[in-house]
């Protein structure tokens, strides 16, 4: 008894420090998928039941959200995985990127449903209300990945018709004012920072012929480093979650339950 209480105690101190990080990808037909992020490399995570996703992001409380049928915020619950809508984000159409940062959730979306010009979004998270910020200063017409980076600084990535135009850009959150950093030379849908500080991607082919990739991106070049193929077509969104491995319930039954 007292073996299994020290066992215990010493799980208790060690989870409370402790937390997991989980790097996501989401395909368009609502498919999650745990990605290496030494090798690139999808597995099977779990099926959300929608179609024609666009984006994923997380929170640092390891809430994950999804743009699903072109203009819903959906969550996902990674201990039941089941996952609901919370609400519709309005008349924008689609919502092509996500990202959590200060001040909660922004998106990437377009109002013509043409692709011809793009709005800087929040999003309420509860609701799945959306609110326009501004349209982006340079015109940008279609930007597949945003993300904060550690210090607070919004970046995005610009997949165009060809490869010059596949832009690294850097965002006003407050106004949609927008400054062209690099060129990145293929399109990337999503982007996130890991808790080490590296910004990922995944690649998107121009030929819609080559497999997708996961890559890191050096923020003050753009420069593209390759990690490894996917494994899966049809990425739309990444992003990593951060789940507590602390439990308020430290019973040993939770315990060896969840860990």
């Amino acid at each position: 008894m007292k073996y299994r209480l020290s066992i215990l105690l010493l799980c208790i101190l060690v989870l409370q420090a402790l937390s997991v990080e989980l790097l996501l990808g989401l395909t368009d037909s609502g498919e999650l998928l745990l990605l290496d992020p030494v090798t690139g490399t999808g597995e099977h995570f779990a099926q959300m039941p929608y179609s024609n996703c666009e984006a994923l992001a997380s929170d640092p409380e390891g809430h994950l959200y999804a743009i699903v049928e072109g203009d819903d915020l959906a969550r996902f619950d990674p201990d039941t995985g089941n996952s609901w809508i919370e609400g519709d984000t309005g008349s924008y159409c689609p919502v092509e990127a996500l990202a959590w940062g200060p001040g909660g959730l922004f998106a990437s979306a377009d109002l013509s449903c043409e692709g011809t010009s793009e709005l800087l979004i929040s999003i309420d998270p509860n609701t799945g209300s959306g609110t326009t910020i501004g349209p982006y200063s340079e015109g940008w017409a279609d930007v597949d990945g945003l993300s904060f980076t550690p210090e607070g600084l919004l970046l995005g990535s610009v997949t165009g018709p060809t490869a010059a135009n596949c832009a690294f850009i850097m965002i006003d959150p407050n106004t949609a004012q927008t400054l062209y950093l690099s060129t990145l030379g293929v399109p990337l849908v999503g982007l996130d920072y890991s808790q080490e500080g590296l910004l990922f991607g995944i690649s998107r082919p121009l030929d819609q012929a080559s497999p997708q990739i996961l890559v890191t991106i050096d923020p003050a070049t753009g420069l593209l480093s390759e990690v490894g193929p996917v494994g899966y077509e049809g990425l739309v969104g990444l992003a990593f979650m951060t789940i507590p491995t602390a439990s308020e319930d430290c019973s040993w039954s939770m315990l060896k339950w969840r860990y």
